[in-house]
């Protein structure tokens, strides 16, 4: 399964896997890279394992004591890339975004350059078996090849784009519809944004659109200087990763809401998730800071005495219609259950993925797109969780159908009520 692979990881382990096998002439393997490379889409094990099966190769092969594994960023179309534009890389492709290239080699010589080291040494080239690991690479949109500079030894290249090559750019124009969405009304001044991203070619090439669509924007690094920058910035919008950890993205935004001095700017997750073809999406999904419902006291003492869900089990509305979405949330709510919103099947997605959900709620003609699409996904999640499918009118076909598709069951959205009375009634049973 692919995610996001950091290759300075990814090369270290592939080191460590092949230490006990350098026989008994002693190689030196030297890793160089720079300190931050963005993250490339590929299964770091499989990864691991072709640059692996290389290196002891080259080691087998090269009558020198010091192989060399080097990366570094180059941008599409760059003269180093040149080997791509006589392979099936289109030339959009090639020059849509910067790529991760890789050299392994047993001799010294300028990175991006086909010329001979200045070693004095001539060595009888040696053909690696790189079959091997080319089907591994090229199923993550990689490319291989061995360079044949006569005299120089062993030198192997590989090619994989970044994120930002793989990925549409359609995706940065959504991330900018839904910040000029989410702008205050009324702003004179230029407006800025505070974001934090974890991965750093992702966060750069937001920090990139958005400049160029006229923001002025603030980049923050770490969790610890988001609440920092937001105080002493006062942005008008802060954009915060979603897959954030310690702490998370949620603990962020909930202590930039519970200060008086920033409560007032509006918060965006960016969101990435799986798309029914397997591709990477990337979106926003609001964050909305809403007190308890007049009706949570009543409603906790109610389930203490006759079981069902939980208070603290968060309901997860799934609603593209923003009146309907907000009359649901307020009448979720009043049971006394903390509410979190998507208005796509994308942020329902990555919001499920990232945050303990007990309840959904969904539109009834979004779960059933693409064959439901969105509840099989939900599925997919370790966590147990209830899936409604809604409408203002449902045939019990339509709801069987969704059932036999993974929801719990189905309702009408007028009657949340005796939905949320069945749904305690069925947990009272197990």
């Amino acid at each position: 399964m692919s995610d996001w692979v950091y290759i300075q990881k990814t090369i270290e382990k592939a080191i460590a896997s092949i230490s006990e096998t350098t026989g008994d002439r002693p190689v030196s393997v030297i890793a160089e890279f720079p300190a931050h490379l963005p993250a490339i889409i590929a299964d770091e094990a499989t990864l691991v394992g072709a640059l692996g099966n290389l290196l002891s190769q080259v080691i087998a092969g090269t009558a020198r004591t010091e192989v060399r594994v080097r990366a570094q960023i180059t941008p599409g179309g760059s003269p180093s890339l040149d080997h791509l534009s006589q392979t099936e890389v289109s030339d959009e492709i090639l020059h849509s975004g910067p790529w991760m290239l890789l050299s392994i080699s047993d001799f010294e010589a300028p990175f991006a350059e086909s010329e001979e080291s200045g070693d004095s040494s001539v060595l009888e080239p040696i053909e690696i078996k790189i079959e091997e690991s080319r089907a591994a690479i090229e199923g993550f949109h990689g490319h291989i090849w061995q360079e044949t500079t006569s005299g120089s030894g062993i030198r192997l290249w590989i090619a994989m784009p970044l994120r930002a090559a793989i990925e549409p750019k359609a995706d940065i124009s959504e991330i900018r519809r839904a910040v000029e969405t989410h702008i205050p009304e009324g702003s004179q001044t230029a407006t800025s944004l505070l974001i934090f991203v974890e991965d750093t070619g992702l966060r750069d090439l937001l920090s990139i659109d958005l400049v160029g669509a006229g923001y002025r924007v603030i980049v923050s690094s770490n969790t610890e200087d988001v609440i920092t920058l937001a105080l002493t910035e006062t942005p008008d919008l802060i954009i915060l990763d979603l897959s954030a950890r310690t702490p998370s993205a949620f603990d962020l935004a909930m202590l930039l809401k519970g200060d008086r001095r920033t409560q007032e700017i509006p918060v965006l997750f960016l969101t990435t998730f799986p798309g029914p073809e397997g591709e990477v999406q990337m979106g926003t999904a609001s964050f909305l800071f809403r007190t308890e419902g007049t009706g949570a006291l009543l409603a906790t003492i109610h389930t203490a005495l006759h079981g069902g869900i939980h208070p603290a089990s968060r309901v997860l509305i799934v609603e593209p219609d923003d009146v309907l979405r907000e009359n649901m949330i307020l009448r979720v709510q009043a049971f006394g259950y903390p509410v979190v919103e998507a208005r796509s099947v994308g942020e329902a997605v990555a919001l499920a993925e990232r945050v303990r959900i007990g309840l959904v709620l969904t539109n009834a003609r979004l779960a059933q797109e693409r064959d439901y699409w969105l509840i099989k996904q939900l599925r997919q999640i370790p966590e147990e969780m209830e899936i409604y499918v809604i409408a203002d009118a449902l045939t019990d076909e339509e709801g069987q159908a969704a059932i036999s598709h993974g929801a719990s069951g189905y309702g009408e959205t007028g009657k949340l009520g005796d939905l949320f009375d069945r749904v305690k009634g069925e947990n009272g049973k197990r």
